[in-house]
């Protein structure tokens, strides 16, 4: 699938509802330092398989350190689809986080 041309880096995903996946983080859009190893959001995509598209959408930026796989971000839907859960140390402690994407999917 095609990533969106500012789109200068990106990763792991997990599947979600029909057509929808979650990007765990390295989407980077051109105000994300060059210098930077990973990027900074979490992203909602939208995939149209037939057409071979994907739109994305970033959330915002999770903050996390990266200095470990307990930081990295690794976004989950919750078994309703209308939540992801994602952890990451922006607080200064690994914490586990929840953000509402229901109303973003439909």
């Amino acid at each position: 699938l095609p990533t969106p041309s500012a789109a200068k880096r990106y990763g792991h995903f997990e599947v979600g509802p029909a057509g929808w996946m979650i990007s765990d983080g390295y989407y980077q859009v051109d105000d994300d330092s060059t210098e930077q190893r990973r990027g900074q959001w979490l992203s909602l995509v939208k995939i149209d398989w037939d057409a071979k598209q994907a739109q994305w959408t970033p959330l915002f930026r999770h903050g996390s350190s990266w200095r470990n796989q307990d930081c990295h971000p690794h976004p989950i839907f919750n078994a309703k689809g209308d939540r992801v859960y994602y952890t990451s140390d922006v607080s200064g402690k690994l914490a586990v986080y929840r953000v509402d994407v229901g109303e973003l999917m439909q």
